[in-house]
């Protein structure tokens, strides 16, 4: 009898655990994607606030300055994790509509327990800051540096570049990301943004039709960053990191670029999931 009980809750407890085993192809091997990395052997504190720390040494003049800035506003406002820097124990993807005129910015997180929304829901988004708390000294090294941050992007008189160029060799730090994070943090008096975070729990079965639906786009394909031709004055940018155990994806593609048909309908549906107004989420 007691052998009998013993074999029927060794035969249940094996059936749970395979019954809880994901689906063979419910997961991402990004092995053959492009612009893949792997995360780094160590960390250090300037790489936290870079959006993809993998770049921070290979990032042009406007894209290092401009991408800590926008990692540094992220992380610490939606209170998000830097899935660069290494993995957390979950496959997780995040989908982010970064900040543009008259549109909410939105981070949709998902992994294979559930989808979390965060959205600003009240106040103003953007920082409040007082130049009175900086020397004279930085407050021209934070108008330089923010200026410097659109010469790749719009070009500029080559007397000009020129000038900038001896500026920046007679103090380096006005090309380091870390001197700019520090004066944005140093003036910084308070925001009135209010986050609000929605929990969605995932079945397995939702889970793997979202995996499913991101292999059939072209997001293995695409290149790390897709910059617009011609970017308007406010521009605003569709971002997608995909974090597995061995190798960290980060695309970034301005809504004013080419179109992304099959990427964007991806993110139109994280967007109907999450329950938000599709008009209101920049794409």
């Amino acid at each position: 009898m007691r052998i009998s009980l013993i074999i029927t809750l060794c035969c249940f407890f094996f059936s749970f655990c395979h019954s809880r085993q994901p689906a063979p192809d419910c997961h991402l091997d990004m092995s053959a994607f492009r612009d893949v990395y792997d995360y780094p052997d160590t960390v250090v504190a300037a790489d936290i606030p870079i959006l993809f720390c993998q770049k921070r040494q290979e990032l042009s003049r406007d894209d290092s300055l401009s991408q800590s800035l926008i990692g540094a506003k992220f992380f610490n406002r939606y209170k998000e994790n830097n899935l660069s820097i290494g993995f957390s124990g979950e496959e997780t993807f995040r989908f982010t509509a970064a900040s543009s005129y008259n549109f909410s910015p939105v981070c949709i997180r998902f992994n294979r327990r559930e989808m979390i929304v965060k959205i600003c829901v009240e106040g103003e988004f953007d920082d409040r800051y007082d130049d009175s708390l900086l020397t004279e000294k930085e407050q021209y090294d934070l108008r330089f540096m923010e200026r410097i941050v659109w010469v790749n992007n719009y070009g500029c008189r080559l007397w000009k570049k020129k000038y900038y160029d001896s500026m920046i060799t007679a103090d380096p730090r006005l090309l380091s990301a870390d001197y700019l994070l520090q004066l944005y943090r140093k003036r910084l008096v308070d925001t009135t943004c209010v986050i609000s975070t929605k929990k969605i729990p995932l079945t397995e079965k939702q889970y793997c039709s979202l995996l499913k639906e991101l292999k059939a786009t072209d997001f293995g394909e695409l290149p790390w960053q897709i910059k617009a031709k011609y970017p308007p004055t406010h521009d605003s940018y569709l971002i997608l990191e995909a974090h597995t155990a061995n190798k960290f994806k980060y695309m970034v593609c301005s809504t004013s670029a080419d179109p992304l048909p099959d990427v964007r309908e991806f993110c139109l549906k994280l967007v109907k999931m999450a329950g938000l107004d599709p008009k209101k989420v920049r794409l």
